[in-house]
């Protein structure tokens, strides 16, 4: 059984409040405060249901399999009395996990981007280039397996004491 430990969570998180937002230049009353949140997806015969983790989640249900999902929430608050501007959220996936295509959303509206090379290059639709048996190299969409992060661009200021939300899905491999 896979074990992706309740540490590995919170890395990442300070991984993302670290690296990932461009705040440069900004004054200390303009700051944004992060909050990453991670559920794993509960089915039912019935229904659907998601337990927050580590919030909710008694040890058992901490535990994650293969198979697995798990649902990413990050939120920018936004706690300064000034709209921000160029708001960006970028969240490194981990190598034990493969994102689930078109799960990505974000509010307010934002552009979306994907990395298959470690966050390096990003685009809104990753390619590989494969051979084919011809000879001929053929651009394709990237697998999901390839993704390495997953990048938010707000397009409207993030308004003052207001937030925004980027959340999206893995598979634990």
């Amino acid at each position: 059984m896979l074990k992706i430990s309740l540490v590995r969570l919170s890395l990442i998180a300070v991984l993302l409040g670290t690296a990932a937002l461009p705040l440069r230049g900004q004054t200390p009353e303009e700051s944004v405060r992060l909050q990453l949140e991670v559920d794993r997806r509960i089915a039912e015969s019935d229904r659907v249901s998601w337990v927050d983790l580590p919030g909710r989640c008694t040890e058992a249900s901490c535990r994650v399999q293969p198979g697995d999902t798990l649902r990413y929430t990050v939120t920018g608050i936004n706690d300064s009395d000034r709209a921000i501007a160029n708001f960006v959220i970028t969240q490194p996936l981990d190598p034990q996990t493969s994102y689930i295509l078109d799960s990505l959303s974000a509010t307010p509206a934002a552009q979306l981007s994907y990395s298959i090379d470690g966050g390096r290059t990003f685009s809104a639709n990753p390619t590989i280039e494969v051979a084919e048996a011809n000879g001929r190299v053929e651009r394709r969409p990237a697998p999901a397996e390839r993704y390495t992060h997953v990048r938010v661009r707000f397009r409207e200021p993030i308004a003052a004491r207001g937030q925004a939300i980027a959340q999206f899905q893995v598979r634990v491999k």
